[in-house]
Order: structure tokens, then C-alpha cells, then sequence
């Protein structure tokens, strides 16, 4: 689920990327708890392309 949120994001569909990020967020947290390393990357990623995002969107 992570690399399709990828892939779609490299194709420039960033409202599909973020949301399959945010229910992999989810899901991994439920599954594997909050402090395992999966869980963790995907917080990660999830903030850094918010961020890039809000970065575009002052540009424009």
C-alpha cells in the first residue's frame, strides 16, 4: 500500500497518495503498534509530503 501511495504520488495524483498514506499510518499503528519502525516510516512520510504540499501551495 505504501508503494502504490508512491507510485501514485511520482504520477502527480497527490490527494490518492496521501490517502492511502494515512490508512497505511492507521492500519500499521493497529497492527503493529506505534512505535514500530513501519509505523514510524510511514509517519514520517506522511508529514514530509504535508509538508511539501503546504510548501507548493504558499508558492502558488
Amino acid at each position: 500500500m505504501a508503494n502504490l501511495a508512491s507510485t501514485y504520488r511520482n504520477q502527480g495524483c497527490y490527494n490518492e497518495s496521501l490517502e492511502l498514506v494515512v490508512t497505511c499510518v492507521y492500519l500499521r499503528e493497529k497492527v503493529l503498534g506505534i512505535g514500530h519502525p513501519y509505523t514510524v516510516s510511514s509517519l514520517t512520510t506522511l508529514g514530509t509530503w504535508q509538508a511539501e504540499q503546504a510548501t507548493v501551495c504558499q508558492i502558488i
